[in-house]
């Protein structure tokens, strides 16, 4: 009984402290992104970030103009002319080339700062980045790889049972047949004497 209470507060616990991070980045969807380095602290403070993902971000939702979230994940650094965002199926930290006229980042940048560029918050900043395509592409490689593997282990596992299978029963027909041998030896014996 006190297990069970003990397992209990231990399952409560756990759930309620740790199951925020085994879904991933704690993506919120919120009507704008912090405007300034005031308001971008504030926000990251009340979202509390903490490892394994440990920074905060905003930014723009990926092909969906006037849509922003929040996520904690692991602030990297942007490249000139691009502009940090969410992926658009994923929530992950993403970069796109920025496309509008004006206000795009003209020097690398960290992706926490991506405040101080109001262009990666309009809609014109909406083509994927080479980055992009190549990442996706290797993802999906990766992932393909993985299924070959699993399935390449699977059959070998089931091919090394089958070879356990067959030696065994070759085996047991093979004591049986020597025993047979023996008894029938034996019993040869016992009549000539």
């Amino acid at each position: 009984m006190e297990v069970d209470i003990v397992v209990s507060c231990v399952l409560i616990f756990s759930f309620t402290f740790l199951c925020p991070y085994v879904r991933g980045n704690l993506f919120k969807e919120v009507s704008s992104c912090p405007s300034d380095g005031v308001e971008w602290r504030e926000r990251a403070q009340k979202k509390q970030c903490r490892e394994p993902i440990p920074d905060f971000m905003c930014a723009a939702i990926e092909n969906q103009p006037g849509r922003f979230g929040e996520i904690c994940t692991i602030a990297g650094l942007s490249t000139a002319g691009f502009c940090a965002v969410l992926d658009e199926d994923t929530y992950n930290l993403n970069y796109i080339k920025c496309v509008a006229a004006s206000g795009c980042p003209a020097t690398a940048y960290r992706s926490s700062e991506v405040y101080r560029y109001e262009a990666c918050y309009r809609s014109e900043t909406s083509t994927p980045s080479t980055y992009t395509v190549i990442q996706n592409k290797l993802n999906t490689t990766r992932m393909h790889i993985a299924e070959q593997v699993g399935s390449f282990n699977a059959v070998t596992f089931i091919i090394y049972i089958c070879f356990i299978l067959v030696f065994l029963v070759i085996f047991i027909f093979w004591t049986k047949r020597k025993l047979f041998k023996h008894r029938e030896s034996s019993g040869n014996i016992k009549v000539m004497v």
